[in-house]
C-alpha cells in the first residue's frame, strides 16, 4: 500500500465502476491516490470484481450474486471479444442493463450501511444519479471512456462521425442522439421507473447523467472535439494512469533490439479477433521494426500460432513501459491505451472495433496524432501503408508530442484529487 500523506480531513469514498480494466484502471488510480492520502475506500461490485479489488487493499461489498455469479464476467468477456460493430454494442448494452437493474435493487441498502461521504462513479454507471438523489448523497463522475457530456456540435459518444458545425452536422447529431435513445431505451426505462417509484423528478438521460458537482474526463480539451460550451463542473484532467498503480507483468525486455518498436494491443475486451493480429503481423513483417503483440488476456500466444515476421507475442504486457519505448502504437482505440499513448507522445494507428472506439478514432484522426482504419478495412495492405507513413511523417510525430504537452498541462491525477477533495 502506498505511503499515507494526510493533507485534508479523512473521508470515506464509495466507488461504483464496471469491473473491466478499461474502466477500473483509471478509477483505481484515482482511488489508490486518495487511499494514500488517508481516505477510506469501499468498492461496491459483483463477485468477479473481488479478484480485481483485493490487490488494491480496498474494502469491498458484493452485490448481484444471483445475477452475476462467480465466473460470469469471464464468460461475457469471451463472448464480447468475438463481436464487432452493432452486435457488440447490443451485447454491451444488455450487460449494462442487467448491472443497472442490480444496482438499483441492491445498492441503496449498501450505500446506507457504508455511511460514505461521497460516491465516485464511472460515468457509464447510469443509475448512480438516481441513487444519489434518493439518498441525498454527493457524487462525482469519472469518464474513463469518452465523456458523454452533451453538446449540439458533437456526435454522440458511440458514433464514428467526424466533427462539424454546419446545419447538416447538427441535424445529423440530432438523429444520432435519437439512435442512442433507441438503443438505450430499456436502460432509460428502468431508471425512469425507479425514479417514479421513489418520487424523484425525471430528466433527459442524455443531457443530465453526469454529476453536476464534478465530472472528470481523462482526456484533454485539445484532443476532444471542440465544444461550444464547457460547464464549470466538467473538467478535462488528462490521463489518470501511473505505472506504480499497475501490478507487475513479467516481460522479456532483454529480447528487445535496436529497431523501432511497434506495440500492438486490441485491449482486454475486443481481443479475440485473431485475424486482426494476423493482419497487423503481415503488415509489419516487411517494415524495419520490432513488433510486440499483447493479446490482453483474450487468448494464449499458442492460440494465434506463428505470426508472419516472428513478432513477440505475449498474453499480457507491461503496457505503460512498452508504450514509452514505442515509436508507434497500434490500438483498438480504447480510451486507456489512447490516453497512455498521448501521455507518452507516441503516434497511434487506431483500428476501432465497437462502442466508443470509432468515436475516439475520429478524434485521433482530427488531432493529427495518428491515423484510423475501421476494423472492416484493416487489411495488411492498408495497415502497412499507415505504419510506413506514421513512422516517417514528422508532422504526425510533432502532433503527438503536442498532445503529450497538453496532457501534462491538464494536471492528471494531481488535479483530479484536488477537484474530488474540494467536493467534500
Amino acid at each position: 500500500m502506498p505511503a499515507v500523506h494526510r493533507e485534508c480531513e479523512v473521508s470515506h469514498f464509495v466507488a461504483i465502476c464496471p469491473e473491466v480494466p478499461g474502466h477500473a484502471n483509471s478509477m483505481s488510480a484515482l482511488l489508490l491516490e486518495l487511499q494514500s492520502r488517508g481516505h477510506r475506500i469501499t468498492w461496491i461490485g459483483v463477485p468477479d470484481g473481488q479478484s480485481l479489488v483485493e490487490p488494491w487493499g480496498f474494502d469491498s461489498v458484493i452485490v448481484g450474486e444471483d445475477v452475476f455469479p462467480l465466473g460470469y464476467m469471464a464468460s461475457a468477456k469471451a463472448q464480447l471479444g468475438k463481436l464487432t460493430g452493432w452486435a457488440a454494442v447490443r451485447f454491451t448494452v444488455e450487460q449494462y442493463q442487467r448491472a443497472i437493474e442490480v444496482g438499483l435493487r441492491d445498492m441503496p441498502r449498501v450505500l446506507r450501511q457504508t455511511q460514505a461521504d461521497l460516491i465516485l462513479a464511472d460515468e457509464s454507471a447510469f443509475h448512480v444519479r438516481s441513487l444519489a438523489d434518493q439518498l441525498d448523497m454527493p457524487w462525482v463522475s469519472v469518464a474513463s471512456a469518452l465523456p458523454m457530456h452533451p453538446d449540439p456540435d458533437l456526435p454522440p459518444a458511440g458514433l464514428p462521425w467526424a466533427y462539424g458545425r454546419s446545419v447538416y452536422h447538427r441535424m445529423r447529431n440530432r438523429v444520432g442522439r435519437s439512435m442512442v435513445r433507441l438503443v438505450m431505451r430499456k436502460i432509460f426505462r428502468a431508471i425512469a421507473d425507479y425514479r417514479s417509484e421513489h418520487g424523484l423528478s425525471q430528466y433527459d438521460f442524455l443531457q443530465g447523467n453526469a454529476s453536476r458537482l464534478a465530472t472528470l474526463a481523462q482526456i484533454t480539451r485539445k484532443f476532444d472535439f471542440p465544444r461550444r460550451e464547457i460547464s464549470d463542473w466538467f473538467h478535462y484532467v488528462g490521463s489518470l494512469h501511473q505505472a506504480d498503480h499497475r501490478p507487475a507483468v513479467p516481460f522479456p525486455f532483454d529480447q528487445l533490439d535496436t529497431r523501432p518498436l511497434i506495440y500492438a494491443s486490441m485491449g482486454t475486451l475486443q481481443n479475440r479477433l485473431h485475424g486482426v493480429f494476423y493482419d497487423i503481423a503481415v503488415a509489419c513483417a516487411d517494415v524495419d521494426c520490432q513488433l510486440v503483440v499483447s493479446l490482453g488476456g483474450g487468448c494464449q500466444p499458442s492460440d494465434v500460432g506463428d505470426l508472419p515476421g516472428q513478432p513477440m507475442v505475449v498474453e499480457y504486457a507491461p503496457q505503460l513501459e512498452l508504450i514509452k519505448r514505442a515509436s508507434l502504437v497500434v490500438t483498438h482505440a480504447g480510451m486507456n491505451t489512447v490516453t497512455e499513448s498521448i501521455a507518452a507522445g507516441v503516434p497511434m494507428l487506431a483500428i476501432p472495433v465497437t462502442n466508443d472506439q470509432p468515436a475516439i478514432g475520429a478524434r485521433i484522426a482530427r488531432a493529427g496524432c495518428g491515423l484510423t482504419i475501421p476494423v472492416h478495412r484493416a487489411s495488411p495492405r492498408n495497415i502497412r501503408a499507415a505504419v510506413n507513413r506514421l513512422l516517417s511523417d514528422a508532422r504526425v510525430q510533432q502532433k503527438a508530442r503536442e498532445q503529450a504537452v497538453a496532457n501534462a498541462d491538464a494536471g492528471g491525477l494531481r488535479r483530479a484529487i484536488q477537484i474530488v477533495e474540494r467536493c467534500l
